[in-house]
């Protein structure tokens, strides 16, 4: 894995900052792009709140302003994508919307760059199987938020490169997380499945 890390996270919602602090906690500079205009007023302001709480309670070894100033907003997917050797897609959970956004993520990224997508539920083979550059694409799907429940599933596709999968694995391994490589695509894939079927005991509970 290439010392120099470059990250671009395409989505600014809760999941996208989410990944920006695990990342800009482990030195990682990070490019967010968010292109919803009402809500991109608020990414960098919402990554600063995170911090700030971080630190007030005792989880942040650096002043909140130097891990902040390792993220930076960009106005397009491209400029996003400039450099980046890792893009983490953390697009609403809809299936066009996904397939869209990955043909224009894999025309910009570079070649190597490894394409993973934070859905909960949809398969790679759903949204990227058409691709040019469907062998570096998977899904990282982590636990919410990332930085309090450092676990990643890592859902290779079965065209997905082993080289790739393994790339993903040293990066989120080196940023702080525990990934775990999920090696089937199966629906749900296992953090949502073992959830429900917590939900459903505990709604079981209340009931009886």
């Amino acid at each position: 894995m290439p010392d120099k890390q470059r990250v671009a996270i395409v989505g600014g919602g809760s999941i996208g900052v989410g990944w920006a602090v695990v990342f800009a906690l482990a030195g990682v500079e990070t490019a967010i792009h968010e292109p919803d205009p009402d809500r991109q007023a608020d990414v960098l302001p919402d990554l600063e709140r995170r911090l700030r709480r971080l630190a007030v309670g005792g989880l942040l070894g650096e002043e909140p302003a130097v891990v902040a100033a390792r993220v930076r907003l960009r106005e397009t997917v491209a400029d996003a994508l400039s450099g980046a050797t890792h893009v983490q897609e953390c697009a609403p959970e809809a299936l066009e919307l996904k397939r869209t956004l990955f043909r224009e993520l894999d025309a910009l990224a570079l070649p190597g760059t490894t394409l993973a997508s934070s859905s909960s539920a949809l398969a790679a083979s759903a949204f990227a199987a058409e691709l040019p550059g469907r062998a570096r694409c998977l899904v990282a799907h982590p636990g919410n938020p990332p930085y309090l429940l450092p676990v990643v599933e890592i859902v290779p596709a079965p065209f997905t490169d082993a080289a790739v999968v393994e790339r993903a694995r040293e990066l989120f391994a080196r940023v702080g997380m525990s990934p775990v490589l999920v090696r089937r695509e199966a629906e749900g894939f296992v953090f949502n499945r073992l959830q429900g079927a917590l939900l459903r005991e505990a709604y079981c509970l209340v009931r009886d």
